[in-house]
């Protein structure tokens, strides 16, 4: 049905067509059905006020899935490795939201594209911490994290959602909050031992390298500029570092990186700042000199894939 609103960059209103078939897997969707019992404690540990926490309905089931083909609006411009459905903010309210992962893609990227690139960029002792394991759990709590922080404002004495506020600078703003909200509930569930103390810096290196997959997309892109945005300001907090060849990741800097990140763009969405938003997009949205010098190191990754379906009669 008509979902994302990525191409419509006058209003971010209007919505596209898309399909997918995918056979799920439900032994693993069983495996990670304790994450939706703990959006409420997510919210609630967000580092904001408590007046701008949010309630949601919290029937939010997660399936892991295999992708056997996709159309419309699915199909075209990036490759979607997952989804949280609907962006309806009166149905997320009442009922909550459905994440899906696409696993086969979630793994093909990370081998074709996400691998080759760290390898590249990030030096060379800390490579050993790159984890397949913890970028398909950064793609899950991203999705986890589009059903937290604000949902609807005040606007001219009316309640609207923050999507309608922020209009054309929604989609960017709304995936950087996804991507780095991911990364502080992650970092909280290691705190509440639902994973290891060594996952941290599994998380953290992924994490970090993940980001220059999605800012190969482009800055006019809202998966690219949000992810151009999260890297200039974790170089700009010291969260990382580019010694001309390669980048070397504090983790303690850029711990506190993530947090400060995650406060003002929640806070922003809150406010249903759209001014705000349009300075963070055109200070930090863009091409940085690290970034290029890093992305001029990748050229010959793919920056996508293009999968075929055989099951529809696709050849390559």
């Amino acid at each position: 049905g008509p979902y994302e609103v990525y191409e419509d960059g006058l209003k971010a209103a209007k919505a596209s067509f898309e399909s997918f078939v995918t056979v799920t897997d439900p032994a693993e969707s069983k495996k990670l059905a304790k994450y939706k019992n703990m959006l409420e404690a997510m919210e609630e540990h967000l580092p904001v006020p408590n007046d701008v926490k949010t309630k949601r309905g919290r029937e939010s089931p997660i399936r892991v899935v295999d992708l056997v083909f996709a159309s419309g609006d699915a199909r075209k411009s990036v490759q979607t490795i997952a989804f949280n459905l609907p962006n309806d903010e009166r149905v997320r309210k009442e009922k909550g939201a459905k994440k899906v992962l696409l696993r086969n893609v979630i793994e093909k990227k990370f081998d074709v594209i996400l691998r080759p690139i760290a390898q590249e960029i990030i030096v060379a002792s800390q490579q050993p911490n790159l984890s397949a394991s913890a970028f398909f759990h950064q793609v899950l709590f991203h999705e986890l994290s589009h059903s937290l922080g604000p949902a609807m404002v005040k606007k001219g004495g009316k309640e609207i959602e923050v999507r309608q506020a922020l209009e054309n600078t929604y989609s960017a703003i709304e995936e950087c909050k996804a991507d780095v909200m991911g990364a502080y509930n992650l970092l909280y569930m290691i705190e509440r031992k639902e994973f290891p103390a060594s996952f941290e810096r599994q998380l953290l290196t992924s994490y970090f390298a993940g980001l220059f997959r999605s800012v190969r997309f482009g800055v006019a892109e809202a998966h690219g500029k949000g992810a151009a945005i999260q890297i200039n300001r974790f170089l700009e907090a010291g969260g990382a570092t580019w010694d001309g060849e390669r980048f070397t990741v504090d983790f303690d800097a850029l711990k506190k990186a993530i947090t400060d990140l995650v406060r003002d763009l929640v806070m922003l969405q809150h406010r249903g700042d759209k001014a705000a938003a349009q300075a963070m997009l055109d200070k930090y949205g863009k091409m940085s000199p690290p970034m290029e010098a890093a992305l001029a190191k990748v050229t010959s990754v793919p920056v996508d894939l293009r999968p075929v379906y055989p099951t529809a009669g696709e050849t390559p």
